[in-house]
């Protein structure tokens, strides 16, 4: 993130998937916290993307871990949802910015599929809620259609693009008169 800020990248927020284990620690996000704070890092640049089967493996701990991060006011994205372990009820207390549609759900867009139900579904429940919805999985031209068409905000997955190293982000991300110029 500092790489991104030094090269004068900002305007968007950096997603980290985090699994249990690390949220069980008790100084996660207060040390994730501090570390930007350091950095000299706005902390609403990152967003911490939690899935559900890590939200219901300890509901209790997961309130606790999603007031830390809205006391230090890092993003909270809800991840792999449509997989079946979020109680929907938990949802509009967990206050997550966004809400990420599952792969399976993306995947079962076709006529061969549920032709989107779910995705439609879960599309209309993170708007509903308030929350940016991303859906994660975009392997054809027809789902990223057909979720442009029924309002997702943001699409991810091989047909979007596939994932590069922090100095080739730097390179699609740097202004136009600084490509190539070997700026960092």
């Amino acid at each position: 993130m500092t790489r991104l800020r030094d090269a004068g990248v900002t305007g968007f927020p950096l997603s980290l998937q985090v699994g249990f284990r690390s949220l069980s620690e008790d100084r996660f996000i207060p040390a994730l916290c501090d570390r930007l704070a350091q950095q000299g890092l706005p902390a609403s640049m990152l967003q911490i993307e939690i899935d559900e089967r890590t939200l219901q493996r300890d509901p209790q701990l997961m309130r606790k871990i999603t007031q830390q991060l809205r006391a230090c006011d890092i993003g909270l994205a809800l991840g792999d949802v449509g997989d079946g372990a979020t109680l929907l009820s938990s949802l509009p207390e967990l206050g997550a910015s966004h809400l990420k549609v599952c792969a399976g759900a993306v995947g079962a867009i076709s006529p061969e599929g549920d032709e989107g139900a779910l995705a439609r579904l879960l599309i209309d429940l993170g708007h509903t809620l308030g929350m940016t919805v991303v859906a994660d999985g975009v392997e054809t031209a027809a789902q990223a259609e057909f979720l442009r068409q029924h309002g997702c905000d943001l699409l991810q997955g091989s047909h979007i693009g596939h994932p590069v190293s922090a100095s080739k982000l730097l390179t699609l991300l740097a202004p136009a008169g600084q490509r190539g110029s070997g700026a960092p």
